[in-house]
């Protein structure tokens, strides 16, 4: 990591020039060289659904790999799909990390041991981790423990294998993950009229960058940002920044506690936001941090710390970073199968349907509870994603969702294919067959997906793939009502002959006696860190701390730990996921 001594400055960064400005914030990116499909990954937030994400990069991997094996053969197309990115929030950013240290690498695929997707998500990190005890947690700072996660965290940073080149993946691979700044980063605005005064700003929507280089990677783009941590295999340098990243974009609020992220101060100055010209068109205008609030005693840190949790309080689905990733800040995909040359693929666990708020007024707690519902879902909302996805003749944008193997109807599609929907996404986490099934749920989307919706219309000259020959053999083509078209990957004879098997849906018994003692330990543990923090802040804090802990007290935690374990019961009840007994 560039400048890890803690030493100030009196004098801020520099401005960017416009110069600077045209180079790291450019309108429209030209597409990369070589006739080939670019694609950007858009891994959306997921809690324990993430191994369904998990799934889906393993097939893809193993389907992209698969090919290259078989490149230069009779019948094989000769053109090629090129990763060049992924931004990703939460689980989703955790999986991009999996990505990246694992690009250099090969590995075995599916439900196996050895294979990183798998191992990080399937009973690496479960709910009798979760509600550890650990006796180094000293103070509260989350509901559950994360002791687990850091160890899984720290595992993956060592992950080794028969090195493997793949010329799928972009060198540099580019990847983003989003992050909620809990401290923030300042910015003011000067009005007319008002001499020296300005409105102050704190954005809270933030993200950490990294450029992961690839020996044997399609050439991408360059990029003369600085606000990317460099990565490389072999060198330790900047792993550990990933890592505290993984941690970040992941903190759930309250579940898990809040993590650090230090970046050097320069990183800030790489904001910038397209407006409108007047008489037309677009400018790329920098943003400025107000450097005075950043300083202490008039000098500027080299290093900025902040706290942060899940980025998907602020950015589920990060569209918005993989299309500047892959068009530039204000440019354009095209859209039409005779000129698109690169897509977004948004991998959701959770796209389904949308359940509206109350038409009516209730009380204050309904009250409370809708506004941060609705906040949250504001945050996440964005009308020109809204606004393309009606348009069935756009080929650059794909979403691979969760669908039951089921052909019967109606079929189970979005959260009700995954087991991962209850608890607010933590269900999964209850047992490993659970996570298992939405892993191999995932492969199998993936390859229905590469199969059968990841293509274009047979027959339409592509302007950009100049190298994808009229090649008719199974795995490059196939036909749905009558039409044809052409897969963008393509599928083996042995991928096409073997797909990933429909999971089957898991029952798994009741959480033993065991896990209410596990529920009911934690619970006390919290509460005696919480008497202990709020006897120890003799403030309005404290005080509303003591009168949020005397529920607990007045109903008892034998109470609550009864409710808690009857809500995980009813979840997996609700959705079929109980053995009978």
């Amino acid at each position: 990591m560039p400048g890890t001594q803690h030493t100030v400055t009196s004098l801020p960064p520099d401005d960017l020039t416009p110069d600077e400005v045209a180079l790291c914030f450019p309108e429209q990116l030209d597409p990369l060289e070589g006739g080939v499909f670019e694609i950007a990954l858009v891994l959306a937030g997921t809690a324990s659904a993430g191994a369904y994400t998990a799934g889906v990069l393993d097939y893809l991997i193993e389907a992209l790999d698969a090919w290259e094996a078989e490149r230069g053969k009779p019948g094989v197309p000769a053109h090629r799909v090129v990763i060049s990115s992924a931004t990703g929030t939460s689980g989703g950013a955790i999986n991009g990390a999996i990505l990246a240290r694992a690009a250099r690498y090969a590995f075995p695929h599916g439900p196996c041991s050895g294979n990183p997707f798998y191992d990080t998500w399937i009973g690496a990190a479960g709910l009798e981790h979760f509600l550890a005890t650990p006796e180094n947690e000293s103070t509260l700072e989350a509901l559950l423990s994360t002791q687990r996660i850091e160890q899984v965290a720290s595992r993956l940073l060592t992950f080794e294998g028969q090195p493997l080149q793949r010329p799928y993946l972009a060198n540099p691979f580019r990847l983003c993950m989003t992050l909620g700044n809990l401290t923030g980063i300042p910015y003011s605005v000067r009005f007319a009229g008002t001499d020296d005064f300005r409105h102050g700003m704190t954005a809270h929507a933030d993200h950490v960058r990294f450029s992961l280089a690839l020996e044997g990677g399609h050439p991408n783009r360059d990029d003369p940002r600085r606000d990317q941590f460099s990565l490389k295999h072999g060198d330790p340098a900047n792993w550990q920044q990933l890592r505290a990243g993984a941690l970040a974009t992941s903190a759930f609020p309250g579940a898990f506690k809040a993590r650090p992220i230090e970046r050097p101060l320069d990183f800030l100055r790489y904001r910038a936001m397209a407006v409108p010209r007047e008489g037309g068109g677009i400018d790329v205008r920098p943003l400025v941090p107000d450097w005075d609030v950043l300083a202490t005693d008039g000098k500027l840190p080299h290093l900025v710390k902040t706290a942060n949790v899940d980025g998907g309080a602020f950015n589920n689905e990060p569209i918005d970073f993989g299309h500047a990733m892959l068009a530039g800040l204000a440019g354009r995909n095209p859209r039409t199968a005779d000129l698109v040359t690169r897509a977004l693929v948004l991998i959701d666990p959770f796209s389904n349907g949308q359940t509206l708020g109350a038409a009516r007024p209730g009380n204050l707690l309904k009250t409370l509870g809708a506004l941060v519902g609705a906040e949250i879902a504001q945050a996440r909302f964005k009308p020109s994603d809204v606004a393309l996805a009606g348009d069935e003749s756009t080929f650059s944008r794909f979403l691979l969702a969760p669908v039951g193997p089921s052909e019967l109807s109606p079929r189970e599609i979005g959260s009700a294919a995954i087991t991962a929907s209850g608890l607010d996404g933590f269900l999964a986490f209850v047992h490993p067959d659970l996570s298992r099934h939405d892993f191999e749920l995932g492969r199998y989307n993936a390859h229905r997906f590469l199969r059968s919706h990841f293509a274009l219309p047979f027959g339409v000259a592509n302007a950009g793939i100049t190298n994808w020959e009229a090649n008719t053999e199974d795995g490059a083509c196939f036909e749905d009502d009558g039409a044809k078209w052409r897969r963008l990957v393509y599928l083996t004879p042995a991928l096409l002959k073997n797909p990933p098997p429909p999971p089957e849906r898991p029952s798994i018994p009741l959480p033993e006696a065991e896990t209410k003692k596990a529920i009911h330990a934690r619970l006390s543990h919290v509460v005696e860190l919480a008497e202990d923090l709020a006897g120890l802040n003799d403030t309005l804090k404290g005080q509303l701390l003591g009168a949020y802990l005397s529920p607990v007290k007045w109903i008892g935690e034998t109470k609550v730990v009864d409710a808690a374990y009857e809500m995980i019961r009813t979840a997996l009840d609700e959705r079929m996921l109980l053995l009978e007994t």
